[in-house]
């Protein structure tokens, strides 16, 4: 069997934002302002940056945890858990997180910093919106 489908979703919203500095007080703002309370992840290429952004996030109130393939088995199914269960709104992660992910209430997925390759893009920010509502995708 065979299934051709198009990377184009017409319910997912594109959108870069000016990124000044670490770009950690724009992400904060932008879900405080715009996604309280609903379901997101924040795409960083470094294992470090995932932890200072869930840093930054949980100073400001937001529930966030981080995942990389550097944490131990434990430590990555106890914050994919309390993602999925909607205890905490955001996760921050590197690329290695997302295969098998199909959680359908993602409202939003920031790209923190360039993603390797267009593909890879595609690939990230299309977990957003699996329900068919609108979502958002942005890169800082």
């Amino acid at each position: 069997m065979v299934i051709k489908q198009t990377p184009n979703r017409e319910n997912l919203i594109y959108h870069i934002m000016e990124k000044k500095s670490n770009g950690f007080d724009a992400i904060v703002s932008l879900i405080k302002q715009k996604f309280s309370d609903q379901c997101g992840i924040v795409y960083c290429n470094q294992r470090k940056d995932t932890a200072d952004v869930v840093y930054h996030l949980r100073r400001a109130g937001i529930n966030a945890v981080f995942f990389h393939a550097g944490m131990d088995i434990h430590s990555k199914q106890a914050s994919v858990d309390s993602w999925k269960s909607g205890e905490a709104h955001v996760i921050c992660a590197t690329m290695a997180f997302g295969m098998g992910i199909d959680k359908s209430n993602v409202r939003f997925v920031i790209h923190h910093s360039m993603p390797k390759d267009l593909e890879s893009y595609v690939q990230e920010s299309g977990r957003a919106g699996r329900d068919g509502n609108s979502a958002h995708c942005y890169i800082a």
